[in-house]
């Protein structure tokens, strides 16, 4: 208790001091200034007094105790190390109890850090500058307070180090994409790591990829409507039901459809047996399934088609009949593009409101989309997809991000020739690849030394890196494309030796995970 006992006396809270007279100001001015404080906030102050385990420290009348641990960042073993009487101090009340309030000096900054963050939001443009450069990324000061830009966010294109997109100094603009305020920041040293996290490429333009055609396989469709009939009505007795809804006697449908009486008195049967008619009249029932029947046959006259690349990228997945007309010739004696046939069994089993959305925004003329939508929602009929065509699967060439297309070969090769264009962390990439297996030899003696990967559509060629993130299926294959030039000097390779030329191997569907 001496501790304590010493701090209250100086405090003005020992067991004789309240019977004096001359601490009476002192109890005014203190519960004045202190009656409106709370927990969180931060006064400007002096340190009154420094003792071997806390320092008292006031503001305009609020006093409060400031222990060892809560004076500085750093480990001290006395107060004295980092203060002095009189210092000018920031503090900031952590609790009070009934021996008055606890501060802290080393959670101040962290006060005031989160009452500028309160002042901002997420989606908020912030200028600032460049005040550190480290490996994973930058921090920039706004002025009240400072922002961590992770690497991934400062440019559109992969970058090493920072240092590659920026310098200490830069001024430049950015965008609030995350505030992390832990809570419990007062109790608990650990969280009090407010900040907020930015994004410099949020506020520069994306560069525009160019498109180039790249081969998928394709599966051929068409959307399909049959109407919900009973079991038992086969498309005889639905013949008959259009003809009864039509308004043909029995004698009409004798001689138009070539039936026995005997057979059309069993096709009567079923429908009476259905409640589809009334003696030889169709009921409400009855004409309302001879519409839906009608209704499906006008979609499948003239059906909505088109091809599904289940390996393209998401937004060009979908193509229609007219740009399969425009389709460029693929090789004939080069291996089945790639393809993804989970998503195609997926695809294949989607009905009515589940059709792809956007299957009809790709493919889906205006003047059918209306129809279309009514006949999804229509509880008559069931709308699907089907295979279209005796092919299981035609090549397709598709217009492709060439930016999607190298984020994908990145992730698991590194180039062998050149340096392509190389995303940031974060951008959608394509994940099954068609490639050319080859052997880098010397020119002389034609010896293997390297095997690389070409990729036919960029003429760039890959070494893999990540054999356990890829899945390599050989294919069967007649002609190899043209093998592209190592260049006068050719390529250095590890092992000492240069490389002169590329020799084809074999074809290679290869799927990165």
């Amino acid at each position: 208790m001496g501790l304590w006992n010493d701090l209250l006396s100086l405090l003005g809270w020992g067991d004789e001091e309240p019977a004096k007279a001359t601490r009476a100001p002192r109890t005014s001015r203190t519960t004045s200034r202190s009656s409106g404080a709370s927990p969180g906030d931060v006064f400007p102050g002096r340190v009154e007094h420094i003792d071997n385990h806390f320092a008292k420290v006031a503001s305009d009348g609020l006093t409060a105790v400031v222990f060892l641990g809560e004076i500085a960042d750093e480990f001290i073993n006395h107060p004295s190390e980092v203060l002095h009487e009189g210092q000018a101090v920031d503090f900031v009340l952590l609790k009070h109890d009934p021996r008055g309030w606890v501060a802290s000096i080393h959670a101040a900054s962290e006060a005031k850090i989160r009452a500028a963050l309160a002042r901002v939001n997420e989606g908020d443009h912030i200028r600032g500058k460049i005040i550190n450069l480290k490996d994973r990324g930058v921090v920039l000061d706004e002025g009240s307070f400072e922002a961590w830009i992770p690497i991934a966010e400062i440019a559109w294109r992969w970058i090493d180090h920072p240092s590659e997109a920026v310098s200490l100094g830069d001024e430049v603009e950015a965008e609030i994409i995350r505030i992390e305020l832990p809570d419990e920041w007062l109790t608990d040293k650990r969280n009090r790591r407010a900040q907020a996290v930015a994004s410099l490429r949020a506020c520069l333009p994306q560069p525009v990829s160019p498109m180039i055609p790249i081969a998928f396989s394709s599966l051929p469709f068409k959307v399909w409507a049959i109407a919900k009939t009973p079991r038992s009505c086969d498309p005889v007795v639905l013949y008959v039901l259009e003809d009864l809804v039509a308004g043909r006697a029995k004698d009409e449908i004798v001689a138009t459809t070539g039936l026995p009486n005997a057979t059309l008195d069993k096709v009567h049967e079923v429908l009476l047996g259905e409640k589809l008619v009334k003696d030889w009249r169709p009921s409400a029932k009855g004409k309302r399934l001879a519409e839906a029947v009608a209704l499906a046959r006008e979609l499948n006259g003239n059906p909505i088609r088109g091809l599904f690349a289940s390996a393209a990228n998401p937004a060009s997945q979908f193509l229609s009949a007219v740009e399969q007309h425009e389709q460029i010739e693929y090789p004939r004696d080069w291996p089945r593009p790639p393809f993804n046939k989970a998503a195609e069994d997926t695809f294949t089993r989607a009905t009515d409101e589940a059709l792809p959305e956007p299957l009809i925004e790709r493919i889906v003329t205006d003047d059918k989309r209306s129809i279309l939508a009514k006949l999804q929602e229509d509880d008559r009929l069931r709308v699907f997809l089907r295979r279209d065509g005796s092919r299981p699967w035609k090549p397709a060439y598709v217009e492709t991000s060439e930016h999607w297309f190298l984020a994908g070969l990145w992730s698991a090769f590194e180039p062998f020739v050149g340096k392509p264009y190389r995303p940031a962390n974060g951008y959608s990439r394509c994940r099954d690849f068609l490639m050319v297996r080859c052997h880098a030899v010397e020119r002389k003696n034609g010896k293997p030394m390297e095997t690389v990967f070409l990729e036919p559509y960029t003429s760039s060629v890959w070494r893999l890196q990540s054999s356990d993130r890829v899945i390599v299926r050989e294919r069967r294959g007649g002609t190899f494309p043209s093998m592209p030039s190592l260049g006068k000097q050719g390529i250095p390779l590890e092992s000492g030796a240069v490389a002169k030329r590329l020799v084809p191997d074999s074809w290679c569907v290869i799927g990165v995970r």
